[in-house]
């Protein structure tokens, strides 16, 4: 009867949030119908949650190696063993020292100087598991072999059938518009002329 289409908040549909069209003003495409839905639920919303998850694990990763690019210093002035203490005004002039310090600068202490950088690891590498899982997820989310993405390491023989597999779902997906588009487009357009 109608096609509707929705936008605003959706949790709350409303009229004012939505477009009607009559039936001969869409040509509609369904990909990827479950059960009796008159729409198609696509091919990107069933991936949405995996492509959040890669965003958001991206964004984390890029976060922490900001944070941790330059690893936090501790710094121990004196020697407890030899009962050399800093004074209070010992540590202020050193710890001045260090408001202005650049990544160029060169460090020059003195022996009752310990400088030892916080080591927190390969931060980058606690994540590629996480990223790797998120991408493999979209990759079998929108049905495109990894190999085609050169991201993996696939036989030759394997490559080519993945390859062609993906060659014949494209096929699939063309097909399935050419029929909307020539019985919603074309087939009006004919009729409108006079010419079927």
């Amino acid at each position: 009867l109608k096609y509707t289409q929705y936008f605003g908040n959706k949790a709350r549909y409303s009229t004012k949030d939505q477009i009607v069209f009559k039936p001969e003003e869409i040509a509609h495409l369904a990909i990827n119908l479950i059960g009796n839905e008159v729409y198609g639920i696509g091919i990107v919303y069933p991936n949405s949650n995996s492509m959040a998850n890669l965003i958001s694990g991206e964004k984390s990763m890029h976060i922490l190696m900001k944070r941790k690019a330059n690893s936090p210093y501790v710094i121990t002035l004196g020697d407890r063993a030899k009962d050399i203490m800093p004074t209070d005004e010992d540590i202020t002039e050193f710890g001045n020292q260090l408001e202005y310090l650049e990544e160029q600068q060169e460090w020059v202490v003195n022996d009752y100087t310990k400088v030892e950088a916080l080591n927190f690891g390969n931060v980058g590498e606690k994540f590629l598991n996480v990223l790797d899982h998120d991408t493999q997820m979209l990759f079998y989310g929108f049905q495109v072999p990894a190999v085609m993405m050169g991201m993996q390491g696939v036989p030759e023989g394997l490559a080519k059938e993945q390859a062609a597999a993906f060659e014949r779902r494209i096929q699939s997906i063309q097909a399935e518009t050419e029929k909307v588009i020539e019985k919603k487009i074309f087939r009006r357009i004919l009729l409108a002329n006079n010419l079927q």
